[in-house]
Order: C-alpha cells, then structure tokens, then sequence
C-alpha cells in the first residue's frame, strides 16, 4: 500500500494538480482501490482469466472511419459473474469512475448503460474480429463502478 501510495502520488503531481487537490484525489484513489481489493467481483474481473488483456487496444477501419478502440478488461470468463463453470463467454469490462453520490443508482446505471451499450458493442465486434479464439464465444459486456455501493458496482448484460 505505500509503494501504491508513491506511485499514486508521483502521477497526481505530473498531473499539476496542487497540493490540496492532490491530497483529495490520492485519499479517493486508495479508497476505491482498498474497496475494489475487498469486493469479489472487482477481484474475479482482474483474475488471471484465459485470454485476459487490460487496456487492449485496436486501431483499423470501423463503419467507414479509421479509429482507435480501447477496452479496459477482456476475458474469458463463464456465463455469469463468479461463475465457476468453463471460460465460454468473451467478457468485455470498462471501469467507471463517475461520481454517482448526488444521484439515484438505478437511473445512473441505466442512463450509463444507453451511453455506453455501444462502444462495449464495438469492443465486442473488433475483439471478435481480431481473434479466432474468440469468435463464436457468447459476449457479456459490463460496467464497473468502484464508487457504488458494493451490490450496484457491476452492471453486465449478454452482448
């Protein structure tokens, strides 16, 4: 935790953050790290899955546009989280880090899950495209949110 806590605020100070600003965000950051080490969905999430990859990035032609796509997490996982059964799903998980506290969770994760529904989907169709490994495997796609209260932090759906 202190070597995290170093480097934590080596990058905060890069940053060009002040002193006091550096000091809120480096006590937020250890206390979401400190939440998502005691929650077992964040740990299976960042589990030494098959084919795990963390900010997996691909670059080519996508409906007509040259872009850049970056997925935080993918893995292969079972078919629900936690699940102990064989890795037969491609799962793509992005982060979020919104602060939430001023809002109903259930509308949050809903309105969040319209906005970004479609780059999780655009993960999936390129992660699929890119590796055969992973291209008749079922998708789930999903939300995590370090700042909710531990049952709202993953919101997935089948993708």
């Amino acid at each position: 935790p202190a070597q995290l806590e170093q480097q934590i605020s080596a990058l905060l100070r890069a940053s060009a953050l002040d002193p006091r600003q550096s000091q809120t965000a480096l006590q937020e950051l250890t206390q979401m790290i400190a939440s998502c080490q005691a929650d077992p969905i964040a740990r299976w999430i960042l589990a030494g899955h098959p084919g795990a990859q963390s900010e997996i990035s691909w670059t080519g032609w996508l409906n007509g546009a040259l872009r850049t796509l970056r997925a935080d997490r993918i893995f292969r996982a079972g078919p629900s989280p936690l699940s102990p059964a064989e890795p037969e799903c491609l799962w793509i998980v992005d982060y979020k880090t919104s602060d939430t506290s001023a809002q109903n969770p259930e509308d949050f994760l809903a309105r969040q899950r319209l906005v970004y529904s479609p780059q999780l989907a655009a993960y999936a169709r390129v992660a699929r495209a890119a590796s055969p490994a992973h291209a008749d495997l079922p998708v789930r796609l999903g939300l995590y949110y370090p700042r909710l209260p531990v049952s709202k932090r993953f919101d997935w759906w089948e993708g």
